[in-house]
């Protein structure tokens, strides 16, 4: 039985299976790699690169089958080049995942509604990675079509707490980030929270990562 992990930055640990942030490798590293990828370009560093060159570069991934989605890519207020310049980027890599069918791993920071004014005509899965916000921000994710991926935060902040109980279940999935923390640390804290017990955190998150990412693993 697996542990699934929605978004890391590392290799998988035993029993996890995880979708590994590869940024933009060489298509033999993804060729070769024995786990899940995203690959994409996160809004902190879209000035170090060319956009038509990486777009091409970018597709020729994208359609590889251990690649499972694009991210993590987005928009980020704090950070970066301005959000014009963000989000010549986000578009372009929001139309490949559209065009090979893919979803995408969002970083979004104080830009939940720019990120919903993007995509609320695309059709294409998405999800807000890291989310720490509350239950209006929540809601607006939800309803717009998105999901919220949760981490380190659930174990250390009370007001996620509140706010994922005010939400369905269905729509959130786990993760590890950049954290030095266990996925099984935060399906546990997750069961807890909701009072499921050790197969239904599975069953529950399984269900959720396998329709997300339209794969059955």
């Amino acid at each position: 039985m697996f542990y699934y992990n929605t978004h890391t930055h590392r290799k998988p640990a035993q029993n996890e299976f995880c979708i590994r942030n590869a940024y933009l490798p060489s298509q033999q590293f993804v060729i070769e790699s024995k786990y899940a990828l995203s690959v994409g370009i996160h809004p902190w560093f879209t000035s170090k690169y060319n956009l038509l060159e990486t777009k091409t570069k970018l597709h020729s991934l994208a359609v590889l089958n251990n690649v499972f989605a694009i991210g993590e890519i987005g928009l980020d207020r704090l950070k970066g080049e301005n959000l014009e310049f963000q989000q010549k980027w986000f578009e372009m890599q929001i139309e490949i995942a559209i065009e090979v069918e893919k979803p995408i791993i969002i970083h979004a920071v104080k830009t939940i509604p720019e990120v919903i004014s993007l995509l609320k005509s695309k059709t294409v899965k998405w999800v807000i990675h890291g989310f720490n916000g509350n239950s209006v921000l929540a809601n607006q994710i939800i309803n717009a079509g998105g999901l919220i991926s949760i981490g380190k935060s659930l174990i250390t902040s009370t007001h996620l707490k509140q706010t994922l109980l005010t939400i369905p279940t269905d729509k959130i999935l786990l993760e590890t980030d950049a954290k030095n923390i266990l996925i099984m640390d935060i399906y546990a804290e997750f069961g807890m929270l909701f009072q499921l017990d050790y197969s239904q955190v599975h069953e529950l998150v399984d269900k959720n990562f396998q329709l997300f990412f339209q794969k059955s693993i």
